[in-house]
């Protein structure tokens, strides 16, 4: 707070600029930080940009997940866990399909909130062709908002069996949360939601009147 010392003046004009600044910062101070936690607790929705997180590896190396796609599509499930019997099945499933996914051209990462120990034990065990991250921290569970509140068998920390697809351009176009362990999405309809994500989405209004514009013979837009 700016204060006048008795037998000074302060330049009105000089103080405005901090004046304007001290009230952008304290009003970014009351509104953005819980903005930003809503929208986290809700989760992502088709046509939004898919959010990067960390998780660590089978080596137990701290892996980004936009660097682990690698600028492809990619196929992104979150599942309970190496002992849930549903989760099992699904990973074996797109397992045997891996073919149909590669030549799709579709990255695949499987996240739990499980201890990397045991994604080394489930990977022996089913011998997965792709991705295993251990998220125990629930950055990227909460993010994409899939963390089951309810306990199951014991577990108090668990992801919904959850499945997204994000096209080349990092957008989410398809998102399935299962509503119990047991309800995922069959391989059928990821593989057609992967070959559909190449398909360009529906302009939003910025980006249609930006396509509208007339650019000047110097590039710069005749508004």
């Amino acid at each position: 707070m700016l204060r006048f010392n008795e037998g000074q003046a302060l330049d009105s004009v000089a103080a405005l600029p901090l004046l304007v600044l001290y009230s952008f910062l304290l009003t970014l101070s009351i509104q953005v930080k819980p903005l930003t936690v809503l929208d986290e607790a809700k989760g992502v929705s088709v046509g939004q940009v898919a959010p990067d997180f960390t998780a660590n590896d089978l080596d137990g190396k701290p892996v980004s997940v936009k660097a682990l796609i690698g600028g492809r599509k990619a196929l992104l499930l979150f599942y309970r866990g190496g002992w849930c019997p549903f989760c099992n099945q699904q990973l074996a499933a797109i397992s045997q399909d891996s073919s149909k996914f590669k030549e799709l051209d579709a990255a695949i990462v499987a996240v739990s909130g499980e201890e990397v120990e045991k994604r080394k034990e489930l990977l022996r065990k089913l011998n997965l062709p792709f991705a295993l991250l251990s998220d125990t921290k629930f950055e990227g569970i909460d993010r994409y908002g899939v963390r089951d509140t309810k306990p199951s068998l014991g577990v108090t920390q668990l992801s919904k069996p959850s499945a997204f697809i994000i096209d080349r351009w990092g957008t989410v176009s398809y998102k399935y949360v299962g509503a119990k362990a047991s309800d995922r999405p069959k391989n059928e309809e990821l593989l057609r939601a992967l070959a559909e994500s190449d398909r360009p989405m529906e302009p939003t209004v910025s980006t249609a009147r930006l396509d509208a514009l007339e650019f000047s013979a110097n590039g710069e837009p005749r508004l």
